[in-house]
Order: structure tokens, then sequence, then C-alpha cells
């Protein structure tokens, strides 16, 4: 009659679960059923006591860290991520060291007197040239020099240069700010210049476009008298007049300038044509081009936005077949934030599919929702910290990739702890202790696995690419945070939902809350039970219970190697004493099939997956290489803009350079704050020579005059782009009273002459004396202001004809001279074609040295360099720096296993597993025709330490289970422990990587294969292979037979305060 008064009580207020819990957290000591034998460390149970008190404090404090580390990301440093082929380039070896030491060179020095001025005093606004503009106009199959397409490169140029704000941001002029005399002079330089800018507009006095359209408006104004011409006024033979009349010098400058590499002179066809557009600074609230320069160019950037629309809309339309395609580099930056941004929309759709799979695996829509938001915490905090502490400013596309790799793991690290959380019902039934229970199992187990991938991910620091350096540091720092968010907000949200809701149904989804109700009368039932038993003084286990056993040795019956040949496996064998009743279906066939299955069959597993795997691993040394570094489609208009002036006309926008330069150590000093910058690559030394030595001035000019007899010099190009600043002498030597009234030079010499009290040039170039040297090196520097104004900055820094010289800031003596000529562009750019040009620049380079040996000055040793052997070096590397990323991921992997599980075979399963996983992957994609480029490169080494993610948890739970289990019966406990939340993680890995193969960034969709790839053939290693192999290497112990044990064996009495299978309290209340 008692019993059924408790019963029906309990039926009709279900308070009393909760008052029951109290009743057993007041108890001095609590018989426990733990088959894992786990001990609680008592700083576990302190904390997630107080965590559960008190739920809202480390929920409070992860909030208010991630806010504080937003806010002060976002506004001291922002975020805008970018991405330049610039930066995709190596760094350390040979090659790339003498253009570092180069381009080095030209940041701490000055070119030329106008130079170091323009960076120093307060210039005219918008006086000083930076990078233009360009837009390439494609007209696919047909031909551009037609009236027809002209006109609407016509009219759309007009609609851009009637945009607001032009006369602000355009490279201008201002004559009235000038006397009479230096009027006359720039209006000289203007003219002299046109080859390489344009006419100077009179209203605005800016530098028009250097379009074709220009000089047709030019043209049509002085040959035919047309005031205002307009689009309408051009015709057939209009043009043909123009491009090819009388006047043949126009007509090579015109082809040169304008037209496709492809253009036919018999067919008078092309099917590109491109207009440049020069835009200056200082703009307005600035003092010269230095102030603050990243502010003015990012102004600059967001105007040409709004310059560009025209260009957007022509884009869209389509007009007569012609497609323009925009390449500003300071708008570029925009459009490329805008585009990786587009990308993140597909993450989010990653991350709502996380939330919906929580919800249906964790049965609460609370749980799910915060602790899918508690994934997100970590990504603000990492950028926080690389611009805070590691002062990286740069995001690069690259790191959009750790956030969808940051998805699969956040997940693995949610559902690991909830399912321990869920198991360790079997075990308690007081919250704190299950709190601690989950907790402790899970910080061994996530620890491992995510340091594992952490230190894998900062083994990419090893590599000559400083993009994938700074990916490895912000992969690692995500997964850092990810790790600290799951034990304060994660643990607490757990905390309030067990306290509140756990059993109540509320919190549950819809579909689900049938279950929930199911499973609170299952609990009431067990607390009837619990209510009744804790009347007796004893507690008994029979042999219908699994738990009864779980202190003896069970070892699977069929223990043979080669029993597999014999019969068929025994399923339904319970060896690891786990109360499986109680888990769900899933863990219930990995513990009753698929464990037995794998122990069985361990032999034939091993055997085919390292025989597969060997075959992989053949496939993988025989992938060929490829030579590419592309980001988007070939159709994306970013990527056709980029594509066609690389390699679209015989004047390259991108500098296709030969540059011999003295005075340069060829290795520069590369300090560590260095390393931590995307655009700065060492410091050089200076070798010291001196100029004033005849013979060095004739090698000099031997020089020069050799690169020019190279066939493989496009001499034509190297007119107008290449210079050897030494010539510039040939104007003071030649100097005579004409000068005087040179209305360009003349000046500016008189003032020289006058300032520094001159009287006399030299009279030959064959050698300037010291005493010349002294007296015009200042003249010298004068004149060389000319190169800062015959061409526009670079996309890529140190292509400049002014960075061919550099003068110290201290003393202002010549600190390292070079020169440059421009090479033919191969009409196609492969490392083989790049190889091939680059022999010849080396052969060049050594008959450079024989001259200075026969000169008697081989001390005065310059070296060749080029920015185009960055991308041949770059893409050789990175596929062979593969193998060193892997390498050092599998070392630094190897010492965290080892120190967590403190077992050599361990470690070295592990690792096998990883290595077999890479080969699997690489060698079915080598099969389905995949070859390694840069891309591949980067995601290699991106697998090799994520992989290890979904390895490591069934091997860590074997390492670190001390019972006195079986091998199978440890083997079943791990797999059935974590097949649920790795396997929940995969999904969510699997599903996150979908997601990328829409995206335009040709970053993304290589990325999830090699996502899929990890985290499939990762799972199988793990849940099948690995087990399988440490049963098979393993050492058994001796077999019991269960079912022939002694009866009072099955029916162990055990008194609840008996020492056996008990974790007694720690005497200080943290209740």
């Amino acid at each position: 009659m008692m019993y059924m008064r408790i019963n029906i009580s309990i039926l009709k207020d279900e308070r009393i679960i909760s008052s029951f819990s109290k009743m057993e957290s007041s108890d001095s000591h609590q018989h426990v059923h733990d088959p894992n034998r786990v001990k609680l460390w008592r700083w576990m149970r302190v904390y997630t006591a107080y965590v559960y008190r008190r739920p809202y404090v480390p929920i409070t404090i992860s909030l208010l860290v991630t806010l504080g580390l937003f806010f002060w990301l976002y506004f001291a440093y922002g975020i805008n991520p970018a991405c330049n082929t610039n930066y995709y380039r190596w760094s350390g070896d040979e090659i790339s060291n003498k253009w570092d030491a180069y381009v080095g060179a030209s940041k701490n020095t000055y070119g030329s007197l106008l130079g170091m001025l323009g960076e120093t005093i307060t210039m005219l606004k918008q006086f000083q040239l930076t990078q233009m503009g360009c837009i390439i106009y494609e007209r696919a199959n047909d031909n551009m020099l037609s009236a027809e397409a002209v006109q609407e490169v016509w009219k759309m140029e007009d609609l851009m240069h009637q945009t607001e704000g032009w006369g602000d941001y355009c490279f201008k002029v201002p004559l009235d700010s000038l006397p009479q005399f230096a009027q006359n002079i720039a209006r000289q330089v203007i003219e002299s210049m046109k080859d390489i800018l344009s006419a100077l507009e009179e209203d605005t006095k800016c530098i028009a476009f250097k379009s074709l359209i220009t000089e047709l408006k030019e043209f049509l104004q002085t040959r035919y008298n047309v005031t205002n011409p307009q689009p309408e006024d051009l015709s057939e033979e209009l043009l043909a007049d123009f491009i090819w009349g009388d006047n043949r010098t126009r007509e090579d400058r015109v082809i040169q300038t304008y037209f496709g590499s492809d253009y036919d002179p018999d067919a008078r066809t092309t099917t590109r044509m491109r207009s440049m557009f020069p835009f200056g600074l200082p703009i307005k609230g600035y003092r010269n081009k230095g102030d603050r320069q990243a502010e003015q160019t990012a102004k600059l950037g967001k105007w040409q936005q709004g310059f560009l629309q025209p260009m957007r809309d022509m884009s869209k339309a389509k007009p007569k077949g012609v497609i323009p395609y925009g390449g500003f580099p300071f708008a570029l930056n925009y459009d490329i934030s805008d585009l990786i941004l587009k990308q993140v929309w597909w993450l989010v759709g990653s991350f709502l599919f996380m939330f919906v799979f929580a919800v249906f695996v964790m049965k609460s829509f609370f749980v799910a929702i915060l602790g899918t938001i508690g994934v997100f915490l970590p990504i603000p905090c990492a950028l926080a910290i690389v611009n805070i502490v590691f002062q990286i400013h740069h995001i690069d596309v690259i790191n959009v990739i750790a956030l969808f790799l940051i998805c699969g793991i956040g997940a693995d690290c949610l559902f690991i702890i909830f399912e321990l959380f869920r198991q360790s019902e079997t075990i308690y039934t007081n919250h704190k202790k299950r709190l601690a229970y989950a907790s402790q199992r899970g910080l061994i187990a996530l620890a491992t696995s995510i340091t594992t991938s952490g230190v894998s991910f900062l083994a990419l620091c090893t590599s000559g690419v400083r993009i994938m350096n700074f990916f490895g540091i912000f992969s690692f720092l995500l997964l850092l945070f990810t790790f600290i968010f799951t034990f304060t907000w994660y643990i607490g949200i757990l905390a309030i939902w067990a306290k509140h809701w756990e059993h109540t149904g509320l919190g549950c989804s819809c579909n689900c809350k049938c279950k929930c109700k199911k499973r609170k009368r299952d609990e009431l039932e067990s607390l009837n039970s619990k209510l009744l038993m804790s009347q007796s003084s004893t507690l008994t286990f029979t042999d219908s219970s699994s738990s009864g056993f779980n202190d003896l040795y069970v070892e699977y019956p069929k223990n043979g190697i080669f029993d597999f040949l014999h019969g068929k496996p025994e399923f339904k064998i319970d060896a690891a004493g786990i109360d499986i009743s109680r888990y769900n279906v899933y863990e219930k066939f990995f513990y009753n099939y698929m464990s037995p299955v794998i122990y069985y069959y361990r032999l034939p597993i091993v055997v085919l997956a390292f025989a597969f795997a060997a075959i992989m691993a053949y496939f993988t040394f025989q992938m060929e290489t490829k030579s590419e570094l592309q980001f988007l489609p070939d159709d994306h208009q970013l990527q056709r803009a980029y594509t066609l002036a690389l390699n679209g006309f015989s004047t390259a926008l991108n500098d296709f350079s030969f540059v011999y330069v003295w005075g340069i150590d060829p290795k520069p000093i590369v300090k560590v704050a260095d390393k931590l910058t995307i655009d700065n690559y060492g410091i050089p030394t200076y070798w010291p020579f001196n100029i004033t030595d005849q013979r060095v001035q004739q090698h000099i000019n031997n020089t020069w005059n050799l690169i020019l007899s190279k066939s493989f010099i496009d001499k034509f190009t190297t007119t107008n782009f290449g210079v050897n600043p030494w010539n510039i002498w040939e104007q003071i030597v030649d100097f005579d009273e004409e000068y005087i009234e040179d209305p360009l030079i003349g000046p500016l010499i008189k003032i020289a002459f006058e300032y520094l009290n001159l009287t006399k040039p030299p009279e030959s170039m064959e050698y300037i004396t010291p005493e010349e040297y002294s007296g015009y090196s200042a003249v010298w520097q004068i004149l060389l202001s000319e190169l800062a104004y015959q061409e526009p900055d670079s996309y890529v820094p140190g292509t400049l004809k002014a960075n061919t010289v550099g003068f110290s800031l201290d003393d202002y003596s010549l600190q390292f001279i070079g020169m440059k000529a421009n090479m033919f562009i191969p009409s196609e750019i492969t490392i083989e074609s790049l190889h091939e040009l680059y022999d010849k620049a080396k052969k060049l380079e050594q008959e450079i040295h024989d001259d200075a040996e026969r000169l008697g000055i081989p001390e005065f040793k310059g070296f060749m360099t080029g920015v185009a052997w960055l991308t041949m070096v770059t893409e050789e590397k990175l596929p062979q720096q593969v193998i060193k990323d892997v390498g050092y991921a599998f070392i630094f992997a190897s010492v965290v296993i080892l120190i967590s599980t403190f077992s050599i075979s361990y470690t070295l399963y592990v690792l096998v597993s990883m290595l077999s996983t890479i080969f699997m992957i690489l060698g079915i994609l080598d099969l389905t025709g995949w070859k390694i480029g840069t891309n591949e490169a980067i995601m290699i080494s991106i697998a090799s330490g994520f992989c290890a993610d979904f390895i490591i948890q069934p091997m860590l739970a074997l390492a670190h289970d001390s019972s006195e289990r079986s091998l199978y019966g440890k083997i079943q406990a791990s797999l059935t422990t974590f097949c649920t939340p790795v396997s929940c993680a995969l999904v969510t890995t699997l599903v996150a990587a979908c997601f990328l193969y829409p995206c335009d960034i040709l970053l993304f969709p290589p990325f999830a294969t090699f996502l899929l790839g990890s985290g499939i053939f990762g799972i199988v290693h793990g849940f099948i292979i690995l087990p399988a192999l440490v049963a098979l290497i393993s050492c058994g112990k001796t077999h019991i037979d269960l079912y022939s044990l002694p009866k009072i064996q099955q029916n162990k009495i055990i008194p609840p305060d008996s020492e056996e299978d008990i974790i007694p309290e720690p005497n200080e209340n943290i209740n």
C-alpha cells in the first residue's frame, strides 16, 4: 500500500523528481555504477557545481568577452576581407629573396628629388599620380574595331566622365596654381608624356581618359573641325582614317597601347580593346601622397564604385556584343570584399542546417539554438586576437574556409558534451555530478582532438606563403576559442536546460514532445524502483541486468584472428558493462552489432584498408602538377579582367620585366614583426660601391647594351616602360645653351646651376669624375624626378622605373642602382614557359657577371630579378610544400597524442590512420583527373589536420579506459560512447561542405571535396580501421566464459557504503 501511495503521488506531482534528486545528493556516500571507472576530479566537481548553481555567470562572461572583442575589432581595425593574388606568393627562397631585397630597398630609399619631397612636403592636390584603372572591352568572335562597337564604348565612357566628383579624384595638373613659366613647363611635360598619359582637359585641368575615344575626339576636332564630337559622328571611314591613315607612327602607338594581342594587321581586327583612367593624390584634406595613404586610397576606391556603375550597366546589357571588364585596384578591394561577404551567406546556410540537425539530435530548441550561437562566438574573438595580439591586419578569402571548418568542429564539441551528459544519466541522477562527468570526459576528448587539429593548423606557419601562415594562426585561435566557449557558454546552457526542462518536456521541439513525455514516464518508473530500493540497506544486481557484470572481464567468444574463416560473428556480447537499454538506437547498433563485426573481422579489415591505402598512395605520388593561381571562374567579371590584363595585350598592365641591380645584398633581413605583415618581406643590406669608378660606369653601360641585344627583350615596350637611370646623365653631358631655352628642362637646369653654383657640365658619358658626380648628383636627382611622372603606381609593388635607383634618406648618397627592360610575354604563361624564359635570363645574368670579371671589378656583382619569377617559384614550391606541411602536421600531432595518451603505440595508430586518410583522398582525386595546383596544395595542408578530429576520439577513449574490461569491451565502450556525437559532427561537416560547391570563389569547391574526404575517410579510420588495428596488434587476455561463472558472482550483493564501485563525496559541501 505504501508503494501504491508513493507511485500515485509521483504520477500526480512531477516535482518529486527534483526532491528525490536533492535527497540523493544529500547522502554522504552514493552508490554509483560506472563501468568506465571514471574518478571525478575535485576541481571539476567544484567548477561544474558552481556553473550549475550560477549558469548565467559563464554565459554572461562569454557574451561580454565576445562583444568587447568584436567592438574593439570593428572600430579599431575594421572587417575588410580581401583577395589579392600578389599575396599568394612564396618567400624565403633564393629567387623570392632577391625580389624582396630589391622591393625593400625602394621602400627605405628615395628614387628622385621629387620622390623624396612628395613624401615629406605639402603637395598640390591630385598632382601625384597613383594607380590607374583599366577597362577592357571584349567582343568575343567579333571585331572591336568597328564603328558600332566603338560607339558603344564612347557612350559608356561619356557617362563615366559625367560621374560627380571626377574633378576631385582625377590626376590633375593645377595650372592656375602655377606661375606662367611653370605652366609652360607643365604643358610640355604633358605633351612629352602623351604616350604614357593623355591630353589635358581644359575645363577640369584633369588628365583625360587614356582611351581610343579621347584620341578620336581630338582627331575629329583637329582634322575635321567637329566642335563637340558625339558617338553618332563616328563612321567606319573616319575610324579607318584615324587608325590606318597617313600617320604610321600613330598607328603603331595605338596598336601597342589599346589593341589586344590578337590584333590582325591584315584583316584589321581584334576582339579586345582597353582604356586607362589616371587618378591623383593627395585628395582634399591630405598633405601629400604618403599622408595616411590607406585612408586616401580607401576614399578613392569608394568613389570609384560609383564611377564604374555605367560599366556594370553595359556589362549586363552587352550592346552589340561588347562586354566591359574593369580593373580598378582601389575599387577592386571593395568588389572583392563584397564578393567574399556574399559567400558568407552559404556559411549561414551551413549554420542553419546545424541548428535544425541539433534540434533533431538533442530534442530541444533551447540547447540547439543557443549551442549553435555558441559556435559563432569564436569567430569575432579569433579575428580580434589576430589583429590585437599578432598585429595581422589582413583578412583573406582563405579565412572564410576556416569558418566552414569551425562549423564541423564546433558541432563536434556540442554533440560530444551533450551525448556524454545524456549517457551520464545511466550513472548519476544528480545533475551536478552528471555535468562534472560529461565535462571531465569531454575535456579529455576535446582537449586532445582540438589540440591535435590546432597544432596541425599551426604547422602551416612553416609554409613560405604568408597567407597560409596567417590562416594557420587564425584557425588555431578559432579552435582555441571553440574549446573555451564549450566549457563556459555551452556548459552553462546545458546546466539551465538540465535544471529546468530536461524532464519536463519544456524546451523540446514539437515533434519530440511525445518522446519527452515517454522518457519522463520511464524516469518516474525508475524513481519508483529507487524509492523502494532506498528502504533497504543492500543493493542487488541480477543476471537480468548487464550492469551486474561491469567488474568482470568478459572477452569476445570468438577471439582468434582467423576465426572469421570458420563461421559468423556473435552479436549482443555485453563486454563493456554499459546499461545499453538506456542508449539510443544508433548506439545500440554499434554496441551489439558494429563492435562484434569490427573485432571479428579485424584482420581482413586492416589488410584490405591498408592495401587500398597503399594503392592510393601510389596514385598520390603519380599526381601531376598544374600551373595556375586563380580564385574565380574564367567567365567572372573580375577574373576575366585579370586574365586579359595579364596576357591579353602586347604590353601587359602587370609587370613582365627583366631587372638587374647592383649594391643590394640578395638576401634581406626579415624580422619577426615583418613576418606578421602581408606586404613587408624584409630590410635590405647594402653593399658599398664606387659609382665614380670608370670601370663601374663602363660596366653599367655595357650591361644595358647587353640586355637590349637579347631576342627575348621587347625593345619597343622597353622604350616606354624600361629604363637605365644612369643614362639620365646624358642630358647633363649634352647640356648647352639650347637647354636653357627649352621650356621643359631648361628652367630646372638653370635653377640647379645657379643654386649649386655650377658652371660647366661633364664633357663625356665615358667617365663621370668624382668631382663632376659630386657637383651634379643633385641635378641627376632632379632629372630622375621625371621617372616618377612617366608611369602610375603599379598594382605590383616595386615594378616602376623609379624603383631602379635609390638614395639614402640620411646623407643622400647613392645606395643602389639598377635597370629594367620588358620581356616578351609568352603566348601561354605556364611553369614551363616561365622556366624557359628564366633560363635565358639566368644566362644573361652570367654574361653580365663575366663582363664585370673582364673589367677587373668582380666585387661589383649584381643580380637579376623580376616579379614574373615570383609566379613561377610560387607555383613550383606550393605543391612541394604539401609534403612538408603534412609532415609537420603529423609531427606536431604526434607530440600532442603522445602527451595525451602516454602511449607510443596509440600515437602511431593515429598517425598511420591520418596518413592513410590523406592517401585515400588524393589517390581517388588522381583517378578522377585532378592535378595538384596552388588551390589543391592549400587544401591538402588543411585536410591533414582536420581529419584528426574524426579519427582521434575512439582511440582516446581506449587509451584512457582504466577499467578491467577486456580489449573487446574497451573497444565496444569507446565506439558506443562516441559514435553518436562524431557521426553528428560528420553529418554537419558533410552538409557544410555541400554549401561550398555553389560558391564563386574557386578555392571553395575543391575544399568541399577535401572536407568530404577528410570527414568520411576520417570517421571510417577512427571507428572501423583503427579499432580493428588495435584489436589485431594488441595482445588479448585470458578469456572468461560469462555463463560458466558461479552464481555468487552473478548475484553479487554490494552494500551502499562499500568502497567497491563507489565514488565518495568530498567532505566539503559543493552542492
